[in-house]
């Protein structure tokens, strides 16, 4: 579920926002970025729907009495583009980039998803950098957006001498 934490006198409110259906994740979904507008943007881990996970939005309600709307952006197929997607950044124009912790050649991801050119149509990915199986570091986690465009992050640990990895994708 997705959840809201206001200050009140006394303390914290807490709201549900949305509840993300079963088809969309079949666990935790991981973390949230705000957007313009109040459009929050998320992933989730790989749901019963198949594929390797999602990147969706939830749009705030337009009047009172209305709900989130929920769109999925993009749903990895798990192998080429990817799967188990890390949380989003945004970046210019819409943009939004973001890694997988598997796929790609092995480890993981790192990649972009544009918006559509008119409402209602498809969001577009690229693959900007495939991480290879090298027996010591897994998959990238979060990434930051740095100056001029650059895509900073780390890798997690799976064995060996290196603890983790921090990276750079430059445009």
């Amino acid at each position: 579920m997705v959840f809201s934490l206001a200050e009140s006198g006394s303390g914290w409110t807490y709201s549900v926002i949305y509840n993300l259906p079963q088809s969309v994740v079949i666990s935790s979904p991981n973390g949230l970025t705000a957007g313009s507008g109040g459009v929050l943007y998320g992933t989730t881990e790989p749901g019963t729907s198949g594929g390797g996970g999602a990147v969706y939005s939830l749009t705030p309600p337009t009047s009172d009495g209305d709900g989130w709307a929920e769109n999925t952006l993009y749903t990895f197929g798990g192998t080429a583009d990817g799967s188990d997607p890390h949380g989003v950044a945004i970046g210019s124009n819409g943009v939004l980039y973001g890694s997988t912790s598997d796929g790609g050649l092995g480890y993981g991801t790192v990649y972009s998803l544009t918006p559509p050119a008119s409402p209602g149509g498809s969001w577009t990915e690229n693959v900007l950098y495939s991480f290879p199986y090298n027996g010591v570091t897994g998959g990238p986690t979060n990434l930051v957006i740095g100056p001029q465009g650059a895509l900073y992050g780390t890798t997690n640990y799976i064995g060996g001498n290196t603890i983790s990895t921090v990276f750079v994708v430059e445009p």
